[in-house]
């Protein structure tokens, strides 16, 4: 009995984990911009839920859209608790061709 109710709560709680936004920080490099969509494709690194790898996105901020170019290294918050991911909080402390690259920002090249 007291398990079937401890299984009945993780399931409860656990729908309610999934229904929240989660907002991660992320390090990627900026691979394209299109601002007609409001989007940004980026390389990221590997997070505590996904393996490094190549992700569309949406910017939350139009402003910060504006000042974004492809390969620019950026530090953001990502909610990835949807398929598409949403960016906010959006930095840009690089570029992929500087000579100030720090071996995690190397590699996302």
């Amino acid at each position: 009995m007291a398990l079937a109710m401890a299984l009945s709560l993780a399931g409860i709680l656990g729908a309610t984990a999934r229904g929240t936004a989660y907002w991660s920080p992320i390090h990627a490099i900026v691979l394209s911009v299109d601002r007609r969509h409001h989007t940004v494709t980026i390389r990221h690194e590997a997070l505590e839920t996904e393996p490094a790898g190549v992700r569309v996105c949406v910017v939350r901020n139009p402003h910060s859209l504006a000042q974004l170019r492809s390969g620019e290294l950026i530090e953001a918050r990502a909610q990835t608790s949807k398929a598409t991911w949403t960016l906010d909080g959006i930095r840009v402390v690089g570029r992929s061709g500087s000579t100030t690259l720090t071996p995690r920002r190397m590699a996302l090249l």
